[in-house]
């Protein structure tokens, strides 16, 4: 009740808003619940809703805003830019300026193309390794989001939307056409709890990817020993209670 009596310009807006875009969000990741807030302003680590109400800004630009909202280098540099112009379909000064400096203090970046958004991004890096490796799989992280294209759009957990979380695959049924096929044959496959630890907790290279995986912890020399004692005694306990349910 309090929500939707301090947000009434929200819901307002929204109402608006759902008469001329397709679902009432363009900003799937951050709409939850009846209707979302609007942003009015922000300024350093704080955002205020049109009702006035300030949040904490945890989003933070899906973290591409490192120095806050409404930083005054960045509105002197924004200021300047504008005097100059706003969009060029051309190449100028700022990009390679830009470029030089992620390589530069990014040691493991050699080259870089900057991309509108993390879905082109993601897309352009699941492409370029097909070619370069001349395979067809592409292991993705379980629940993980990694953009809305075709390759990745699957196992998204609470995100999917329609698109299916499990690693089968039927178009028909599941409503994912055009997604490839092969995105879903990358299986953690049956295991039990105690198999599935000890396999998660031992160095290994992913064949799809190429990954190396060490979970070793310096810091915590006994964690997986002590782990998978936990399990242990949880898979025992739980064998004890099924086996004493009674029959069907």
């Amino acid at each position: 009740g309090d929500f939707l009596s301090a947000t009434r310009g929200s819901r307002e807006a929204f109402e608006r808003q759902r008469q001329s875009i397709a679902g009432g969000s363009t900003r799937g990741g951050i709409f939850s619940g009846d209707y979302p807030i609007f942003i009015d302003r922000g300024e350093g680590c704080y955002v205020w809703d049109v009702d006035g109400n300030r949040y904490v800004d945890f989003i933070n630009a899906s973290f591409a805003l490192p120095l806050g909202h409404n930083h005054p280098a960045i509105r002197e540099a924004v200021a300047r830019q504008l005097e100059k112009g706003t969009f060029f379909t051309a190449h100028n000064e700022t990009e390679w300026r830009l470029a030089e400096t992620l390589c530069r203090r990014i040691p493991s970046v050699e080259k870089l193309r900057f991309c509108c958004s993390g879905t082109e991004a993601t897309m352009f890096a699941a492409r370029g390794a097909r070619v370069f490796t001349g395979r067809r799989k592409i292991a993705k992280m379980q629940g993980g989001f990694h953009g809305t294209n075709d390759v990745l759009s699957t196992s998204l957990g609470l995100m999917s939307s329609g698109v299916p979380s499990t690693s089968d695959y039927d178009p028909v049924k599941e409503a994912v056409i055009g997604i490839p096929p092969e995105v879903f044959e990358y299986r953690l496959g049956n295991r039990s709890a105690l198999e599935w630890v000890i396999d998660q907790y031992r160095v290994k290279t992913d064949k799809a990817s190429g990954i190396v995986n060490d979970p070793y912890r310096k810091e915590e020399p006994a964690y997986i020993v002590e782990l998978i004692g936990r399990v242990v005694t949880v898979s025992l306990e739980t064998q004890k209670i099924v086996n004493g349910l009674p029959p069907l």
